[in-house]
């Protein structure tokens, strides 16, 4: 479906610009942002594997600073079942805000950490 601009069409069918004497700056910047994901570690937009200690619960959507999460490391057979007995004590090192991408909850066993993904949002 083309997009039109007072009549003129300025995205066509094939999602091609045209009809477009001249970009700014910023809209060339916005383009490229988005037609390049981040891919350095920790980047905004990036996605990470992390655990929670227990007596923790968080539905998909749920946000989260960086400081909560840990790292996955330690005795695991599936990383991502509902537990996993870790003696990780460390955080993951990364900073900011993760939003919770699938729901995890950590239960009240002494000495069991879960593991979700998470995906940085700012």
């Amino acid at each position: 479906m083309a997009i039109q601009i007072s009549g003129t069409t300025v995205v066509n069918d094939s999602r091609e610009l045209q009809n477009i004497a001249s970009l700014d700056s910023t809209t060339t910047s916005t383009i490229s942002a988005a037609s390049s994901p981040p891919t350095t570690y920790g980047a905004v937009g990036t996605y990470t594997g992390a655990l929670l200690p227990r007596y923790n619960e968080y539905a998909g959507g749920d946000t989260i600073a960086a400081s909560s999460l840990y790292n996955m490391t330690g005795d695991f057979s599936n990383q991502f079942e509902r537990f996993s007995n870790n003696t990780t004590t460390s955080t993951t090192g990364l900073s900011g805000t993760w939003r919770c991408m699938a729901p995890i909850d950590t239960g009240n066993n002494f000495g069991y950490y879960g593991g979700t993904l998470w995906v940085r949002i700012s």
